[in-house]
């Protein structure tokens, strides 16, 4: 298993270019696509591992196991912060026309894509003589439920894009700047993970929710942190983020959230909330040295979305086939599978919501 891992730092190292002085691009489309490549593995990976015996898999892979559960949640950090980040800048860009277009570019085209995929769950759990309830298949469309695909990091995204939505909205008819948004969105997405909590959601779906708001915060900031970190001030910056990342991580929440959490659980749930935007702010002043120019990763990050709604149908397939029972094989199989359903995924939809 620890081959696995080996093969994705080689392809994150093949091409990558270190420049002391730093390249302007590192927040641009190729550079954060590549970087969603290297994330959309790992969650291939983290996935396939719940279809695996897992002493079996730890067995046979110390480093596999290791870093995946040190990492944890840790995987879907960057694309809660590009989210966010991207639409900050499309927004600086053009703020009048993106937000007249925003329900239909983005929050429409985002549950299209999703909803065309749990049509194809519906369609094998049929063949494969799987039943629901039809009010929870209903649900399984907005991401509240499942029907053995992955669904919460849609429903959240979406509930993210509206949140959001609504405070462009309010910022446009108040003639409030940009920063009002970040505000808004933040205090919106508190309240939204305060009701998933209340809702008995898994911790899973809320606690790296910050990270959203966090990239649109970083892009109103960004020519301010550019300039601040010039020279040697990079290099005390990222040493300065990693050890607060550190001390968060560290920190909690080693308790569950109850219905009247003592002062030691809010400690430690604040800095177990505040560990996924810490790390992406890592992961981008890196990155500002670091350049990945891995063709194949920027391939995996275009169909990185894709990849995760679709990740289970072979994971689910492999299993029926009983190849779950050699970890190696089945994790091998799964990623190779997926991608090439990602890729075809991707294109189809793209040619079907690009017809006029």
């Amino acid at each position: 298993m620890d081959i696995l891992i080996i093969l994705l730092i080689t392809l994150c190292l093949w091409g990558a270019e270190f420049s002391s002085r730093g390249h302007d691009d590192y927040a641009g489309r190729e550079q954060t696509t590549a970087v969603k490549g290297i994330f959309a593995l790992l969650i291939l990976m983290s996935h396939s591992r719940g279809y695996i015996d897992p002493e079996a898999c730890a067995a046979n892979g110390f480093l596999f196991t290791l870093l995946l559960d040190k990492l944890g949640q840790l995987i879907v950090v960057m694309f809660m912060f590009y989210s966010g980040y991207g639409i900050m800048e499309a927004l600086k860009r053009d703020r009048r026309n993106y937000i007249a277009t925003f329900s239909t570019r983005r929050l429409l085209k985002v549950w299209l894509l999703f909803a065309i995929a749990v049509a194809l769950y519906v369609l094998l759990n049929f063949a494969l003589g799987n039943s629901y309830p039809t009010g929870h298949i209903l649900l399984s469309f907005t991401g509240w439920t499942s029907i053995g695909n992955s669904n919460w990091f849609v429903f959240v995204i979406l509930a993210l894009y509206l949140l959001t939505y609504v405070a462009m909205l309010a910022a446009d008819r108040l003639g409030l700047s940009p920063r009002f948004i970040v505000a808004a969105t933040y205090v919106l997405t508190a309240l939204l993970l305060a009701g998933l909590v209340a809702a008995g959601k898994e911790v899973y779906w809320y606690d790296t929710m910050l990270a959203y708001p966090t990239g649109m915060l970083f892009s109103t900031l960004k020519p301010r942190i550019e300039s601040a970190l010039r020279g040697r001030r990079w290099l005390i910056a990222a040493l300065a983020v990693a050890a607060l990342f550190a001390a968060c991580y560290a920190a909690g929440p080693y308790t569950p959230l109850t219905a009247r959490p003592d002062a030691t659980i809010i400690r430690r749930w604040a800095f177990h909330l505040a560990a996924p935007s810490l790390f992406a702010l890592l992961v981008i002043i890196l990155t500002m040295k670091l350049r990945i120019r891995n063709p194949l990763l920027y391939r995996i990050g275009v169909d990185a979305f894709a990849i995760y709604i679709l990740q289970r149908l072979a994971m689910i397939a492999g299993t029926r086939l009983g190849l779950n029972s050699s970890p190696l094989l089945f994790v091998a199989a799964v990623t190779a599978a997926t991608l090439l359903i990602a890729a075809l995924y991707t294109k189809a939809t793209k040619r079907l919501l690009t017809r006029k």
